[in-house]
């Protein structure tokens, strides 16, 4: 017998959902906006501007890096927010429907950023207060999943990761830090993707 959560509490998370997707969006626009000042960067090298063009063109490039990463904290922050208001419907839900009954919970995102050398791509999933027990990472030749279990266990959140080429998943690895989940993922071909 499936139970919705208290109304005030599903209103909350669904403005808070909101919020994420506005900012999530303007993330969207900051990134082109990095991706464009990159491309500046790597023209004014291969033109051989000079070099206070490179330096200014640098310069950008890594401001709008800065503002680019800025900008996911404030995401990661208010999805944090949003997850703190599901833990609160989940321990209302089971204190109003017991133990027993399955509780209806809205899905969840949870934000990644991607980096990569020639020969690795590196994930890192910025979640807090994660501990070995509550999180299981399996690397397979082309996906990634990762699983993060609440502490009620009832309840967990999955992260799938389709990857365009092929990893060697035997010298992949994966690390749970503090305040992130690090997933060093090996190529099989020295290739940018």
């Amino acid at each position: 017998n499936k139970k919705q959560p208290p109304p005030q509490t599903m209103s909350q998370l669904s403005a808070a959902k909101q919020l994420i997707e506005k900012k999530q969006e303007e993330e969207i626009k900051q990134i082109m906006v990095l991706i464009n000042a990159y491309h500046n960067q790597q023209d004014a090298v291969n033109k051989g501007l000079s070099a206070n063009q490179i330096k200014t063109s640098t310069d950008d490039h890594a401001w709008q890096l800065t503002k680019s990463y800025q900008l996911g904290l404030e995401v990661n922050d208010l999805e944090g927010k949003a997850m703190k208001i599901e833990n609160e419907i989940m321990q209302k839900s089971s204190a109003i429907v017991g133990d027993n009954t399955p509780v209806y919970l809205p899905a969840f995102e949870i934000k990644s950023w991607c980096n990569q050398t020639d020969s690795t791509v590196t994930i890192k999933v910025p979640i807090k207060d994660l501990t070995a027990e509550r999180i299981e990472v399996s690397i397979k030749d082309t996906n990634v999943i990762v699983l993060i279990k609440t502490s009620s266990l009832k309840f967990h959140y999955s992260i799938q990761f389709n990857l365009i080429h092929y990893i060697n998943p035997i010298e992949s690895s994966y690390n749970i830090a503090d305040e992130h989940i690090e997933i060093k993922l090996c190529k099989r071909e020295l290739i940018t993707w």
